[in-house]
């Protein structure tokens, strides 16, 4: 089983030997610096997760200090592949924060404290042993003084709803009494990330990391020494908002649909509009941005205009709907109909489609059927959605290495191959899965316009009343733009508040 995807055990049934290995682990030395097996461990994670994810975003990862003393604070939506997503943001050696309970195999307890994960005794894991959590703040200041990493999710839990939870104050409280023992000279600095997914547990989605500005601790000594548990909570406060300002939070979860909906539906006019988030260049903090602004104006409108705010979802997952039925998209929609797009996509497809059919065959054997099931051991033995996609990453390295051994073994087998011809061909197998996955998305590239044209000529008032539809819209759209573009957002004086 992977560390991390256990479920949560009582104290009472930890075996001798797992709480004698706790202790063990305790009496071990956190050593800042990254060693041999940390960063043999990270480039094996950093290759998984490139393989996993279509696309890996980093912005501000100027904002993590190369050196000096670090927390990375982050919220928490996808289990064990978040701590792999904040390890991929810095160089540095990370010590993660992490349940007890994932210490009680001798085995894992010895390889996390060799990675340098810290044990925390949470009171649905380990009452009796809460006490031990002095130790544990006693352990992070000596690596802050250090001139250690830690890395911390103040949530505590896991979750995949668009809200950044309330925060314990573990992180802030850490970092403050490490910096206030040597008098506010360690220089402490903690830093917001934002940890986003187009879409979790998605084979092949998006993983967008934003790093905000650090918070730097000394700048509030004073604070500090006049009232510790107060600046404690403020600076807790302040956290979250910072990480809300990196990641799409909603006030109200329930909205999310809407928000996604209207997402799908406008963006493809939004993103390149330049009056739009002119500030914002790259096209995934621009996706992230513009679902924020979304949420904001759904949430706004939603409080003080409900009538108009229930009317634009009910307009909106209709014509989601309507569209779903069809098979159809928002950007397929607006593509050019007829025969004559349809023809001069015909002759170049057909070409590519026979001549790339036996390879795409022998790339989808290869690789789509341990990736089928993969995602279908995954759905199965993940708990919840927010361990799905460390499950898939754990399994299908495996089911992949067993599949190229079989096809290894094969052709060595039948072809006599020596080494040399078995290490090209292991090194192609991955090039095949590749070449195999534009073939099959070339293909869909076809049928879809094929659907389009064939709903054009054979079906055109069902077209045509969608596109009525999407037209009734164009207000909704107008809207929210004008909101976008508008700094008149402060919410309405209440009568009687003066």
């Amino acid at each position: 089983m992977l560390p991390g995807m256990g479920g949560d055990e009582g104290s009472a049934a930890v075996p001798p030997e797992a709480r004698a290995a706790r202790e063990a682990i305790d009496e071990i030395p956190l050593r800042p610096g990254a060693d041999r097996l940390y960063r043999a461990v990270r480039a094996l994670i950093a290759l998984a997760m490139r393989i996993f994810f279509g696309r890996i975003v980093i912005r501000g990862a100027e904002n993590i200090p190369e050196t000096g003393p670090l927390i990375l604070a982050s919220n928490h939506p996808s289990g064990l592949i978040d701590s792999f997503s904040i390890g991929l943001a810095t160089p540095r050696k990370v010590h993660f924060t992490a349940r007890s309970t994932l210490f009680d195999a001798p085995w894992r307890a010895r390889l996390l404290a060799r990675l340098g994960v810290i044990p925390v005794y949470r009171r649905m894991d380990a009452a009796a042993q809460m006490g031990r959590n002095v130790q544990v703040f006693r352990r992070c200041h000596e690596l802050l003084e250090a001139g250690g990493v830690i890395g911390i999710f103040p949530e505590g839990i896991t979750h995949v709803d668009p809200q950044v939870k309330e925060m314990k104050t573990g992180a802030m409280r850490i970092g403050l009494e490490a910096d206030a023992g040597r008098a506010f000279e360690l220089g402490v600095r903690v830093v917001p990330i934002g940890l986003n997914f187009s879409k979790p547990g998605g084979f092949r989605s998006d993983l967008t990391l934003r790093v905000g500005a650090p918070i730097v601790l000394a700048r509030h000594a004073r604070e500090y020494a006049e009232d510790p548990a107060g600046t404690v909570t403020r600076l807790t406060a302040e956290l979250r908002s910072r990480i809300e300002g990196l990641v799409v939070h909603l006030d109200d979860p329930a909205k999310a649909p809407i928000v996604e909906a209207a997402f799908e539906v406008f963006a493809v006019d939004w993103l390149g509009d330049p009056r739009i988030l002119p500030e914002i260049g790259d096209e995934a903090s621009r996706r992230i941005e513009l679902r924020r602004l979304i949420g904001g104006a759904v949430e706004y409108e939603s409080r003080y205009q409900p009538a108009w705010a229930l009317g634009m979802e009910r307009r909106l997952l209709a014509y989601r709907a309507a569209l779903a039925r069809l098979k159809l998209s928002e950007e397929l929609l607006r593509r050019r109909v007829g025969a004559l797009p349809l023809l001069r996509q015909t002759l170049p497809t057909v070409v590519l489609g026979v001549l790339g059919a036996p390879l795409a065959g022998f790339g989808w054997l290869l690789n789509a059927l341990p990736q089928r099931l993969t995602g279908w051991l995954a759905e199965r033995v993940a708990a919840n959605p927010t361990q799905l996609a460390a499950y898939k990453m754990w399994i299908g390295l495996q089911a992949f290495a067993v599949f190229y051994a079989a096809f290894v073994l094969l052709l060595r087998h039948f072809f006599e191959f020596g080494r040399l011809e078995l290490a090209l061909s292991l090194l192609l197998f991955p090039l095949t899965g590749y070449l195999s996955s534009r073939y099959f998305a070339m293909l869909r590239h076809y049928r879809d316009h094929l659907r389009l044209t064939r709903l054009h000529l054979l079906h055109r008032g069902r077209l045509e009343q969608l596109r009525f539809w999407r037209q009734q819209l164009t207000r909704d759209e107008q809207r929210l733009r004008r909101f976008f573009l508008s700094e008149e957002h402060e919410e309405p004086e209440r009568p009687g508040s003066r």
